[in-house]
């Protein structure tokens, strides 16, 4: 069976609403012709006629409220024009009809004429709406003052609605399609399901399954090939650690040992230099195991909740406290709107946290924040450091960036590198900024910061 082009069902839609079109002008106008015929609908012609005979007969002297219509208004009057009775009780209105013959008056897009009959002995106020359709029925009359307004309003819901059901039919058939493009992705991610199984009546759709289906493989091909690089790469890096934990450790050990032996003050200080050095070394191969690990899948998530929110509040304690520095805590908002991943947000907040204690003063405070807005959330650490250079701004984030000028320390260039991806895989990013007052910097300020969605 062919495929179906969008255009074609565009115009089938437009043939259907004409042929419904065509259907409900042919009901309306059956059903306008069934109730003229049965008199449940009154015609303008029809009243005229019936306002004629009435006339008629009031010239005569044989007219007699029983020949009056009940769609037709009347008041009976004397010869000398007083009211005698009737279903028009207006005198006000009796009256100027009784001085002008005739007159018309517009009531609910109505027109009715009011008019002045009768001979010598005796007269007749008739009121009747000779410009529009009446129902015959006193209850349907009296709801609808206008059988045409009644007919055409009734018409137009009933084209309207069909034309709404219509367009949601093939809108539901179109978005019924067009979904199999919008959820591709998770077809994409899914192990047990192939783009190539889905197909699509309309050919422009159709065609875009297909070139999806080649895209797939290719994306799963390059996700394998991907996922095997990481795990050689988690591997090489396992190893490499490995290679130089081995020694290290021993050069460590043995530094130890030298330690016992009799040295004079210059030795001592070399040794003292080369266990630095060791311990340097060590702590780099930290940060490269903890590299690896950002590569491994995630399976805990959390939110921001007090209990977390406290724990690094104590994380940063237990930091400042090896330099005698306060933490203060300048906000404290928590949010559920966010899940994070806590040993890798941990992470992040230790480097960066590690680094204000690094660059502040001993006895000194570090600020907390923890803000929530309407888009983000960010968690802020400030220092009275001495701040970033201008290049170490541009570049802090870059692996293996080191920078000895603004920020003198031990520094392996992976801390905020490692942040910054921690940062990445959450879909937030990490800012970097100097605190100035009178153009002076008076600290530096570091924030994780989170889209709310």
């Amino acid at each position: 069976m062919g495929k179906k082009s969008i255009m074609r069902m565009l115009l089938t839609l437009s043939i259907s609403q004409i042929c419904y079109m065509f259907i409900v002008v042919i009901m309306f106008g059956l059903g306008v012709f069934f109730l003229g015929e049965t008199e449940i609908i009154i015609s303008p012609n029809v009243i005229s006629q019936n306002v004629e005979i009435i006339k008629e007969k009031s010239l005569d002297n044989t007219l007699d409220e029983m020949d009056i219509p009940a769609y037709i208004e009347y008041a009976k009057l004397s010869n000398s024009g007083n009211y005698i009775n009737g279903s028009i009780q207006d005198e006000e209105l009796i009256q100027e009809v009784c001085e002008k013959g005739k007159i018309n008056q517009l009531r609910f897009m109505n027109r009715t004429t009011y008019e002045l009959i009768g001979n010598s002995s005796e007269k007749w106020v008739l009121g009747y709406k000779s410009a529009t359709s009446q129902f015959s029925n006193d209850f349907l009359r009296s709801i609808f003052p206008s059988a045409d307004l009644t007919i055409i309003s009734c018409f137009l819901i009933t084209v309207i609605t069909g034309f709404l059901v219509i367009l949601k039919v093939y809108r539901n058939r179109l978005s019924k399609e067009l979904n199999k493009i919008t959820n591709i992705q998770n077809t994409i991610l899914s192990d047990d399901r192939e783009i190539s199984e889905l197909s699509s009546p309309l050919k422009e759709v159709n065609d875009i399954l297909i070139i999806l289906s080649e895209m797939e493989k290719t994306v799963k091909e390059s996700t394998k090939k991907q996922l095997k690089q990481a795990q050689l790469l988690e591997n090489s890096i396992q190893s490499l650690t490995h290679d130089i934990q081995t020694p290290a450790t021993v050069v460590f050990g043995n530094l130890e040992l030298l330690e016992e032996t009799s040295m004079d003050i210059k030795q001592k200080e070399y040794v003292k230099y080369a266990q630095d050095g060791i311990s340097k070394i060590s702590e780099y191969v930290e940060e490269l195991k903890t590299l690896a690990k950002l590569e491994q899948s995630k399976t805990e998530y959390v939110h921001f909740d007090e209990k977390y929110v406290d724990n690094l509040i104590s994380l940063a304690n237990q930091i400042a406290c090896l330099k005698n520095i306060t933490i203060s805590i300048i906000q404290k908002d928590l949010t559920d709107d966010l899940l994070i991943e806590p040993k890798d947000i941990q992470k992040a907040f230790q480097n960066i946290v590690s680094n204000a204690v690094g660059f502040s003063e001993k006895s000194s405070q570090i600020k907390l924040q923890f803000i929530k807005n309407k888009s983000e959330y960010v968690v802020s650490v400030i220092d009275n450091g001495k701040g970033f250079s201008k290049e170490s701004l541009e570049k802090a984030t870059q692996k293996f960036y080191s920078e000895n000028k603004a920020r003198s320390g031990s520094h392996y260039g992976l801390g905020l590198s490692i942040v910054d991806k921690i940062m990445n895989e959450h879909n937030g990013f990490i800012q970097i900024e100097n605190l100035e007052v009178d153009n002076t910097i008076i600290g530096a300020k570091v924030s994780l910061v989170f889209p709310l969605k």
